[in-house]
């Protein structure tokens, strides 16, 4: 969750410099903040601070990011827990889309569109077989780019492949959250299921 690969461009995960960001985890705010645009929405399982921060911005507030406020944060305990909080964090992204009408963040579509061109490159190669080789070169370069990463970041030589599987997690796990969600919210006007609600902590 440090790692550019991992999670993006978002600073509060990264690091760096004192700067205006579109987010940050537990975020402080004045009072009057609240006043004027209401506290979080508690119908939302997961994503109530991206939903938060978005309102802020949009109210014509500005978000700081300030590398000497420190929070200690602690990832899920378990691989199958991973799974199901970024599961939860692409479903319900979905839903403050629809809120809000519009992305609220350009780097959530990454996952899901990233899974649509496997699949959309999978079928396509029963057409032509130059899809599958399309699709099986961005696999390979993903691979690629994935144990680069995971060699910078590891100690040593078992940890590579635990975070190879971590990244694997983190992308595709949203991505098939936020397209089950669309599905869901779209297509079947379906509410949550337990999946989408219960706790991913134990």
């Amino acid at each position: 969750m440090s790692s550019v690969f991992g999670v993006g461009n978002a600073t509060f995960r990264l690091g760096g410099k004192k700067s205006l960001v579109d987010t940050v985890a537990f975020g402080a705010y004045w009072k009057k903040v609240f006043e004027q645009i209401g506290g979080f929405d508690e119908v939302l399982v997961r994503n109530q601070d991206d939903d938060y921060n978005f309102r802020v911005t949009q109210a014509g507030y500005k978000i700081l990011f300030d590398p000497e406020i420190v929070s200690h944060y602690y990832v899920r305990g378990s691989y199958k827990q991973l799974r199901k909080q970024y599961f939860q964090y692409g479903y319900w992204k979905v839903y403050v889309n629809k809120k809000h009408k519009l992305v609220t963040s350009v780097r959530q579509l990454f996952p899901a569109l990233f899974i649509l061109g496997i699949l959309a490159g999978t079928g396509l190669g029963f057409v032509h077989p130059l899809f599958w080789w399309i699709t099986g070169s961005v696999v390979v370069l993903y691979l690629m780019m994935a144990f680069t990463f995971a060699i910078k970041m590891a100690d040593k030589i078992g940890e590579t492949f635990a975070l190879i599987r971590t990244f694997l997690i983190l992308h595709f796990a949203y991505g098939f959250g936020y397209l089950k969600g669309l599905i869901d919210l779209f297509f079947l006007n379906r509410k949550p299921g337990l999946r989408g609600t219960e706790l991913t902590r134990s």
